[in-house]
C-alpha cells in the first residue's frame, strides 16, 4: 500500500563532538493515508508544518510498506527485516487470536533493530507512543529493545484511561511534550527518538477546540449537532500537524535544527469507513493526488 513518507534534513552544522552523527527523529503516524497531507495534494486538510518539512527536505511519491496493518509494518520499519521472518502476519491481538493465525506472540527482543544498533554507535535512544509489537500479548516492554527512555506507550490500552474519552485526541501533545523533555536532557549528545503516534487511527474523538477549524464541514451546517466524518478526520490530522510543529519549534529553540534528521511516514495507509471503529471517520485517502468530490465539469 502506498503512503506518505518524506524526510526533512538540515544537518550541515553538526558540532565536532558528535563525530558527524546527526540526531534522528522518526515520526510514524498511525493509519494516515498517502493523500492526507497538503504536500500530497489534499484539498482540505491543513498541514503547514509537515508541508514545510516536505519543502525543505525530500518528498517521496513511490513507497510501499511490508504490511497492511500495524504490527508487520512496524516490525519492518524497526528491524529492516520482512515481518514474515518473525511470523508477524497481522496485528498482534490476544495470545489465542495470534496462535489461531499462526503468528508469534511478540517480536523477539534480540532481533537486530535500529534502536539497539544506534545505541551501540553512541546514540541515546527513546521510544514514545504506540508500540504494538507484542507487549500486549506477553512480550517485553519497549525498553527491552535498546531504548534508554520509554515514554507513554500503550499503558491503559490503545485508547488510554477509560475515564478520559479524549486521550487519543490529546495523545500527540503528550508524546511531543515527553519527546521535547528527552531531547532537552540529551541535547549535548547524538540521540534517536522514535515518536509513534496514535492518530489518526480510529476511534477518533477530537476535542471541540480541535474540531473548530473544520466546523464548516459539519453535517447539515455549523449548528447541526452531528459531526461529519471529514470534520472528525481532518481535525485529527491537523492537530497531529500542529503538535509536530511544536516539536520543530522546540528543536529550533534548542539550536538543534541543523543537527537533526527528521523522518516522517505512516504505517500502512487509511482505515476503511466500513470498519466498525472507523465508521464515523474513515475518510483517509489512499489516492494520490486525492480525488476531489466534484470535478470542474460538474460531473461527480
Amino acid at each position: 500500500m502506498g503512503l506518505a513518507l518524506f524526510a526533512g534534513s538540515q544537518c550541515a552544522g553538526q558540532s565536532a563532538d558528535r563525530g558527524g552523527r546527526p540526531n534522528v527523529i522518526f515520526i510514524l503516524a498511525d493509519d494516515l493515508g498517502w493523500g492526507d497531507l497538503g504536500c500530497y495534494g489534499h484539498p482540505q486538510i491543513k498541514t503547514p508544518n509537515l508541508d514545510r518539512l516536505a519543502r525543505e527536505g525530500t518528498l517521496f511519491t513511490q513507497f510501499y510498506v511490508c504490511g497492511s496493518v500495524c504490527s508487520p509494518s512496524r516490525c519492518a520499519f524497526f528491524t529492516g527485516q520482512y515481518p514474515s521472518r518473525h511470523r508477524i502476519h497481522g496485528h498482534y491481538a490476544t495470545p489465542e487470536q495470534n496462535a489461531a493465525r499462526g503468528m508469534s506472540q511478540f517480536l523477539p527482543p534480540d532481533v537486530p533493530n535500529v534502536a539497539a544498533l544506534l545505541k551501540r554507535a553512541g546514540y541515546t535512544t527513546a521510544h514514545v507512543g504506540k508500540w504494538h509489537l507484542g507487549s500486549n500479548s506477553g512480550g517485553p516492554e519497549p525498553g527491552k529493545y535498546g531504548f534508554d527512555f520509554v515514554g507513554t506507550s500503550e499503558t491503559g490500552g490503545p485508547n488510554g484511561p477509560a475515564n478520559d474519552p479524549h486521550f487519543r485526541a490529546k495523545s500527540t501533545e503528550i508524546f511531543v511534550n515527553e519527546t521535547l523533555k528527552f531531547i532537552e536532557t540529551n541535547k549535548d549528545q547524538p540521540f534517536y527518538v522514535q515518536l509513534w503516534t496514535l492518530v489518526p487511527h480510529a476511534t477518533l474523538n477530537p476535542t471541540e477546540e480541535q474540531l473548530e477549524p473544520y466546523v464548516n464541514l459539519r453535517a447539515g451546517g455549523p449548528s447541526f449537532p452531528h459531526h461529519s466524518a471529514a470534520e472528525i478526520f481532518n481535525a485529527s490530522v491537523t492537530d497531529l500537524d500542529m503538535q509536530i510543529g511544536r516539536l520543530l519549534k522546540g528543536l529550533e529553540s534548542l539550536g538543534l535544527s541543523d543537527q537533526t534528521l527528521i523522518l516522517f511516514s505512516a504505517d500502512n495507509g487509511p482505515e476503511d469507513i466500513h470498519i466498525r471503529n472507523a465508521g464515523h471517520s474513515g475518510v483517509g485517502s489512499a489516492w494520490w493526488p486525492p480525488q476531489s468530490t466534484h470535478q470542474p465539469d460538474g460531473e461527480w
